[in-house]
């Protein structure tokens, strides 16, 4: 039995984001292990996304889309939904918002 997702994503947060060693140490980890090393690859493209201009956040989320889910990527992360991807895309092509991949990132 594993713990409750709230208290991981605490110790997360807390390892993690907020203390630089433990985010060093946590990517050096990810860094071992191909499949992890994407999913932080995907968090740093989100962040930069979220840092694009507003005049090239639409390519730049167009860019991560194909990137990370487009099945014959070899970043491909397959454990993000396909619904949750389509209503990605589709809000892309409405409104860029900074907020677009937050459900992905979860």
């Amino acid at each position: 039995m594993g713990l409750p997702l709230t208290v991981v994503e605490r110790d997360y947060t807390s390892l993690c984001e907020k203390q630089p060693i433990g985010r060093l140490l946590f990517r050096q980890y990810c860094d071992t292990r191909p499949e992890l090393k994407r999913c932080i690859e995907f968090m740093d493209a989100v962040a930069m996304y979220q840092l694009a201009p507003d005049e090239k956040r639409r390519d730049c989320g167009l860019n991560v889309l194909d990137t990370y889910f487009n099945n014959g990527s070899a970043a491909h992360l397959p454990d993000i939904p396909q619904d949750v991807v389509a209503g990605c895309r589709e809000r892309l092509e409405q409104s860029p918002c900074k907020e677009l991949f937050n459900d992905c990132t979860k």
